[in-house]
């Protein structure tokens, strides 16, 4: 960037040999060394000056945008961090001022650069808070005064242009984007003799509707072939991060000459319109005031939103996948399960609109997901090669007529019910009764559309397919749930279902449990705040587990004062599935009869977690997540923020599951 127009060009090779490419590399690598060629630069650029001997020369670096250090989705921290390391060694030399500009709603993120934090704290932090209205009016008239410019004054209000300009951003929230396009556009309008008139003013839609009201008659102008292009280009150019949309670079050629998406970036680069700025060979918005007053770009960035955030989220899996050695990128794909059908659903969705570099992520993805059921497939058949060849021919019959016998009856009863996109505030309010703290921070979470299986994984369900362990169960009965069974034995009957069945099937992920389980409300339980309300609805801790039970089925474990629901359900130990009243989303036993297994890995909060419905995964994962509560559970867990967790080989009574679908386009 030094050595662009007229910064500092004694560094060129023709003086101190320093090319573009070999200053970069030692910013990056050395950015201490650095300091002596930009001294020698600047010594012979004060010479050249001819300053007095006291006078030295300094070089200014502006920074605009900062916060694109972490919007750009696609820089890997490495690379941030070297950034601000070389920023630091230059703003330390002596010899070079930096200034950057950030938005304020980035401040938060200064913690994940502890040097960049260092580096602007204090003196070094200049806040420049809005402007009060008189301000706004220095800024509207002081640069018209110096270019000789007047204000018309309205003929039937008597109001001069400048102050239906000045109160008119004085109310609006940060208008100064907007006002900054509006000026330039009725400067652009001016009469021949200097005039900003009220009819311009009027014609362009005022404050408010200029940037929007120009950039729909620019791209109304354009021919049906270049307005196709549209949301292409907008999603080439905007980012959403944390449910805020921000602008971002994307390469000029990345819209050839002549194409009709190119015919569009002209016409917004053209210097009547300017909505777009080209930096060298980086396009970007002018102004992102086009993402909230341009209401066609602000209706397609919010129709975008998800697809938008797992477009950077693939771009980051993407950067660590393509700078893993050969050996360690298998294990940086996306894995198989609801990620990779997220993936491949973008895909199919975006097509070319995708970066190359993530469509071949997520192809590679896929490309290693069925090599992986390949191997395991392969694994199966070589461990029992060993054994007659009839044998492993009758167990892969058995599982296969098992599966399909389970997955017939599920859709013939259509046991799996369409859960629809939306949104929701996951976890608990720190009002909430009997909370546990790990429920917190409540977040916005927005899940995509799934199914989800009305009933608990059941005991005959189980039987037919996992034929090397039939019989788990302690409370034996067809109908009843299937419990006493881990994490790792729900991911093989999931596997088996997959391998043998016509369906892909899967655990819900937390998020996608609480959302289906809260069916639109807002109450600790769906039927309202109290448990003692619910026995018509789930089979949960109750007066019933006070009555004597058979020896044959379990100890009575409920003693004279435990704590259960004053309600009476019927049932003693775990119900058929269904025996209760669904919640209003037609799902049963959501909340009670047994604790059920979800996909992901265990985190103590929700700092971290994903916004989209997917699972929260991690490197190590020692432990899963198990959602609801149960027969036999203490009723603070019959809650739909409550969770808990266990190691995944565990299991438990009242331990079980349900299946899940993904909703493929």
């Amino acid at each position: 960037m030094i050595q662009r127009g007229e910064a500092l060009p004694e560094l060129a090779p023709a003086q101190l040999d320093y090319s573009v490419d070999s200053l970069a590399a030692l910013l990056r690598e050395a950015p201490s060394h650095a300091a002596p060629p930009i001294r020698q630069a600047l010594g012979e650029a004060g010479r050249a000056a001819g300053l007095f001997e006291a006078g030295e020369a300094r070089l200014v670096i502006i920074v605009d945008q900062l916060e694109e250090l972490f919007t750009q989705d696609e820089l890997a921290q490495s690379e941030r961090e070297a950034f601000v390391t070389a920023l630091e060694a230059l703003a330390q030399s002596g010899l070079v001022w930096v200034v950057a500009t950030m938005r304020c709603d980035f401040f938060d993120r200064l913690e994940t650069l502890p040097a960049l934090a260092a580096l602007s704290a204090g003196s070094g932090r200049y806040l420049l808070l809005p402007p009060d209205e008189a301000e706004i009016g220095q800024i509207i008239r002081r640069p018209a005064r110096e270019a000789g410019l007047r204000f018309e004054t309205d003929p039937v209000h008597g109001q001069s242009l400048d102050d239906v300009i000045q109160h008119a951003t004085a109310r609006a929230t940060g208008a100064l984007p907007v006002l900054s396009f509006l000026l330039d556009q009725l400067w652009g309008r001016r009469t021949q003799e200097g005039v900003l008139t009220c009819t311009a003013y009027n014609d362009l839609g005022g404050l408010e509707g200029a940037i929007g009201r120009r950039a729909e008659e620019v791209f109304r102008e354009q021919p049906d072939t270049v307005r196709n292009e549209f949301v292409t280009l907008l999603r080439a150019l905007v980012t959403v991060t944390g449910g805020t949309a921000t602008s971002r670079s994307a390469p000029l050629a990345q819209f050839p000459e002549g194409s009709p998406r190119r015919t569009l970036v002209d016409a917004f680069l053209d210097p009547t319109a300017r909505l777009l700025v080209a930096d060298g060979a980086q396009l970007r918005l002018a102004h992102e005031a086009l993402l909230t007053h341009w209401p066609r770009a602000r209706d397609q960035v919010a129709a975008d939103a998800r697809d938008l955030e797992l477009r950077g989220r693939l771009e980051e899996e993407a950067t660590r996948y393509r700078a893993a050695v050969r050996r360690d990128q298998r294990d940086r794909v996306l894995p198989a399960g609801l990620r990779l059908d997220e993936g491949l659903a973008l895909c199919a969705r975006w097509g070319a609109a995708l970066p190359p570099e993530v469509t071949a992520f997520v192809t590679a993805s896929r490309r290693t997901a069925r090599r992986n059921r390949q191997r395991r497939i392969a694994g199966i058949a070589g461990a029992l090669l060993a054994l007659p060849v009839i044998g492993f021919l009758a167990w892969a019959g058995l599982v296969a007529w098992g599966v399909r016998a389970v997955e017939a009856e599920m859709d013939a009863e259509k046991e799996f019910t369409p859960v629809p996109a939306g949104c929701f505030e996951m976890g608990s309010p720190d009002n909430e009764a009997e909370r546990y703290p790990n429920e917190g921070p409540v977040h916005g979470v927005c899940p995509k559309a799934f199914e989800l299986g009305k009933f608990e994984v059941t005991q005959q369900q189980w039987r037919r397919v996992m034929i090397h362990n039939p019989d788990p169960s302690v409370y034996k009965g067809d109908r009843r749930p299937v419990e006493m069974v881990s994490w790792n034995e729900a991911q093989t009957f999931v596997w088996l279902m997959n391998v043998f069945g016509r369906r892909h099937y899967r655990l819900p992920s937390e998020a996608e449990w609480e959302y289906a389980t809260r069916a639109g409300t807002t109450t600790a339980r769906y039927w309202g705040e109290r448990a003692e309300e619910g026995c018509a609805y789930e089979n949960m801790a109750d007066l019933s587990l006070k009555k004597p039970v058979p020896d044959a089925v379990v100890a009575n474990w409920a003693a004279p004062d435990a704590v259960v629901a004053n309600c009476d359900d019927g049932q003693t130990v775990t119900a058929p599935v269904g025996t209760f009243k669904p919640s209003p989303w037609g799902l049963y036993d959501i909340l009670g009869n047994v604790t059920e297994w979800v996909e992901d890995c265990y985190v103590g909060n929700y700092e971290e977690a994903p916004k989209d419905g997917s699972m929260t995964a991690t490197p190590d994962c020692a432990s899963r997540v198990v959602r609801a509560g149960s027969w036999n559970f203490f009723l603070q867990r019959l809650r739909a923020a409550a969770r808990n967790d266990d190691t995944p080989g565990n299991r438990n009574d009242h331990f079980g599951f349900r299946l899940a679908r993904t909703v493929t386009p």
